[in-house]
């Protein structure tokens, strides 16, 4: 091999080793999609075949968690692909989330979500009037601080196990949301009361005072809950909150959730909405 044809080849070598290997394109669950404050994740039914799909789960992990960890649950992305929707996982700063009453502060989270929603319509094709914003602990906080300030963005909420932390907002900006919180009444790690922590330098919102908002700011009736049995849970839904759902369904374990919760929750959204 001619000794200046080597030396080309061994540059272009060099070259593309210095530049790394092709980046993966943004749209599987394995890869971050990149917003201006930060990232997320999208997992895409395989059966969608590059059809849109028919709504999404934007889900917020707990505290500690990540997007990463949120792809790797198995009965989430089955979900998904049994209601062929997307499942978007958001990401946040060194595995917390910034509202209201939070020990963090890290980034504003509402314009975080509308970075991530407005970035999963244009690359995905999410259909921006059928997303449900779910989340677990710290995540359901999060999920319930977006019911309070941006409940008009989604179609429903489902946060299981965390809800508004102190001091507890006086009013909402938004509507009334259709809202199907899940909690255990053994909870421990954020009781249904919830709890002081760091000390006394924060303290977890109680569940009931955090639904009593709506009333307090005239959005619901006065009227006694309807309670009904649902399998594992017993449910406590508020009439006379004009078209939204706000409701209450407590189970006898503790700190813990499941994708059929979720999933239930979509079901009730689809009648509700006739999708």
């Amino acid at each position: 091999m001619p000794r200046f044809f080597l030396f080309n080849l061994l540059t272009v070598c060099a070259f593309a080793t210095f530049l790394g290997p092709p980046a993966v394109a943004c749209g599987t669950s394995d890869t971050d999609c990149s917003v201006g404050s930060g990232d997320y994740r999208i997992y895409l039914p395989a059966k969608l075949m590059g059809e849109p799909p028919a709504g999404a789960i934007l889900f917020f992990h707990g505290w500690k968690g990540s997007s990463e960890g949120v792809m790797r649950n198995a009965g989430l992305r089955a979900m998904s692909d049994r209601l062929n929707i997307a499942l978007i996982a958001a990401n946040g700063l060194r595995g917390g989330w910034s509202f209201p009453g939070a020990p963090a502060r890290a980034r504003n989270e509402l314009a975080y979500v509308e970075e991530v929603l407005d970035d999963a319509e244009a690359q995905f094709q999410i259909p921006r009037d059928k997303v449900l914003a779910s989340g677990f602990s710290l995540g359901a906080s999060m999920v319930w601080s977006l019911s309070c300030f941006m409940g008009d963005e989604f179609a429903g909420f489902a946060p299981a196990a965390g809800t508004l932390w102190n001091p507890l907002p006086e009013t909402c900006p938004s509507d009334v949301p259709n809202l199907m919180h899940y909690h255990g009444r053994k909870d421990g790690t954020f009781p249904l009361i919830g709890r002081a922590i760091a000390g006394g330098l924060y303290r977890q919102g109680n569940t009931y005072k955090s639904f009593d908002i709506w009333h307090s700011q005239g959005q619901c009736e006065t009227e006694e809950p309807v309670i009904t049995e649902s399998g594992l849970f017993q449910c406590e839904r508020r009439p006379g909150c004009g078209s939204g759902i706000l409701e209450l369904c407590l189970h006898d374990g503790g700190h813990v959730y499941r994708a059929a919760w979720i999933e239930r929750s979509w079901g009730i959204l689809s009648d509700l909405k006739g999708w």
